[in-house]
């Protein structure tokens, strides 16, 4: 027997596109959903515009933290990248950068290790990437 096609004359609704952004469906919602969103542009766009506002509503959030030195919003061809450098409660430094396929960072010692680490692993990561319209960068 073969299975027929999802249906995509029904949409996903916009609680259930946010639970599965947010990685909170269970199965076999889970399941059902992503079937859907392999043939339904309509709502794989507005899962796309969900995850970039929530992207920009976190940074906006990180960038107002007081212990924030240095944030980047960089956009690449392979989407926004944020890097910053914060101080944790332990006294040490963070170097991070999040994208849509990069998560990572660095913990140091130093404030001058923590901000080399951003600007070379971003560089090391992008070599291509020319700022232009699209990146905020600055200090905090």
């Amino acid at each position: 027997m073969t299975r027929s096609a999802p249906d995509c004359s029904m949409h996903l609704s916009n609680e259930t596109l946010e639970r599965f952004a947010e990685d909170r469906l269970d199965e076999p919602e889970l399941a059902l959903a992503e079937e859907h969103l392999l043939v339904c542009p309509a709502c794989l766009s507005r899962l796309r515009t969900l995850d970039e506002y929530v992207s920009s509503m976190r940074a906006a959030l990180r960038r107002s933290e007081p212990n924030v030195i240095l944030w980047q919003l960089h956009s690449t061809a392979d989407g926004p990248i944020q890097i910053w450098v914060e101080k944790t409660v332990a006294g040490k430094w963070l170097s991070r950068r999040v994208g849509p396929d990069v998560d990572g960072g660095l913990e140091a010692e130093s404030r001058s290790e923590a901000l080399l680490d951003a600007f070379q692993s971003f560089s090391q990561l992008f070599p291509e990437h020319r700022c232009g319209e699209g990146c905020l960068i600055g200090t905090c």
